[in-house]
């Protein structure tokens, strides 16, 4: 990827949209496991191709050797539907998250690059930034980290899946939430168990206590149920710990399905 975005590969070509030249997603589905095609497609690349995929040429791209290139053709072979790294170029335009990477990490990330032309006797400036973008509702099992309990399946559990096994002293972190907009914080949860309290802290299991609820033991433990939880102002970025804590330090607490994000201008439906 780095070798293709110092390139002007996707000048001409989309990961998975027609652009110039075919979508590179295209290229890697016609010749992927074909012998030989690997090194063609180098040597193409290198010395330019005309009439392969269209009547529009491909210019030679001598400025490589042929092993970036081969490293840049593999990349290219490499890609799968599923979990691809999708480039734009431009300064205009939407980006649709693909449906199916975000259900699996429930986040997505948006990197910028930009290089100007430089000047005579000055190279070209670049600069960079990246931005993780979330739903407001994330799954309980897209934690970043899950300290102790385990990802288990339902059908009732939004997802098909949700965080059980949950014992005293479990905690999950779900990294970089902007506190500044985040009012409350809903929980799904479902208990035949021990019950206890949840406890949202920042930045770490023992932080400060933004707030806490009892869990309530409704008998079930796939009939979820929402719990709402008020937060004190907080700027900037922080990690929020979901932990789970009982007196009496007991086990099979609670089951956890998701949490969503809440502004203050928003109802709260559930308390």
């Amino acid at each position: 990827m780095r070798l293709m975005k110092g390139s002007d590969c996707f000048n001409c070509h989309a990961v998975d949209q027609n652009r110039v030249g075919p979508p590179l997603l295209d290229i890697a589905t016609k010749y992927r496991g074909q012998d030989g095609a690997l090194e063609a497609s180098v040597q193409r690349v290198l010395k330019g191709s005309a009439g392969v995929w269209g009547g529009i040429p491909m210019i030679p791209h001598s400025q490589h050797t042929v092993d970036e290139l081969r490293q840049m053709v593999t990349w290219i072979y490499s890609l799968q539907p599923a979990g691809l790294d999708r480039v734009y170029t431009g300064f205009v335009g939407a980006i649709a998250p693909a449906q199916e990477d975000l259900a699996k990490t429930g986040y997505c990330r948006l990197q910028a690059t930009y290089v100007d032309r430089g000047a005579v006797g000055i190279p070209p400036l670049t600069a960079s930034a990246t931005l993780v973008l979330r739903p407001r509702r994330l799954e309980a099992e897209h934690a970043n980290v899950i300290a102790g309990p385990q990802i288990l399946s339902t059908k009732a559990a939004s997802g098909g899946e949700f965080i059980g096994s949950i014992n005293s002293g479990h905690f999950l972190r779900f990294a970089g939430i902007p506190f500044d907009t985040v009012r409350r914080i809903e929980l799904s949860l479902a208990s035949a168990g021990a019950g206890g309290a949840v406890e949202l802290r920042l930045d770490q299991p023992d932080g400060p206590l933004l707030a806490t609820a009892p869990i309530d033991v409704n008998g079930q433990w796939e009939q979820f149920y929402q719990r709402v939880l008020e937060l004190p102002e907080t700027k900037g970025r922080h990690d929020l710990i979901v932990r789970f804590v009982h007196p009496d330090n007991a086990g099979a607490l609670v089951n956890f399905d998701w949490l969503e994000f809440q502004r203050a201008d928003e109802p709260a439906a559930r308390r």
